[in-house]
């Protein structure tokens, strides 16, 4: 028995590390913002602007081995090769 694809599953998991890494960049430049502390809002920018480059470098990358591989979008384990 498969236990699914393992490069897209480790894929998947940089992504969602990436979108988290994002998110938490964006709270913390809400409160600089709030909090008007430009110097920590100039270091988030640039920390988003890196962060939002990584997350899709990721994305392309799945999304070109889900299309290579034949992955299937809602199966995290099974190929259309694979019965």
């Amino acid at each position: 028995m498969s236990t699914g694809c393992q490069q897209k599953q480790r894929l998947q998991t940089e992504v969602q590390e990436a979108l988290n890494r994002l998110a938490k960049a964006c709270t913390e430049s809400i409160e600089a913002l709030h909090s008007q502390n430009n110097r920590a809002l100039d270091r988030l920018d640039k920390e988003l602007e890196i962060a939002m480059g990584n997350k899709e470098r990721l994305m392309g990358a799945l999304r070109q081995h889900v299309a290579e591989h034949g992955c299937l979008p809602g199966d995290p384990g099974r190929s259309e090769h694979s019965n």
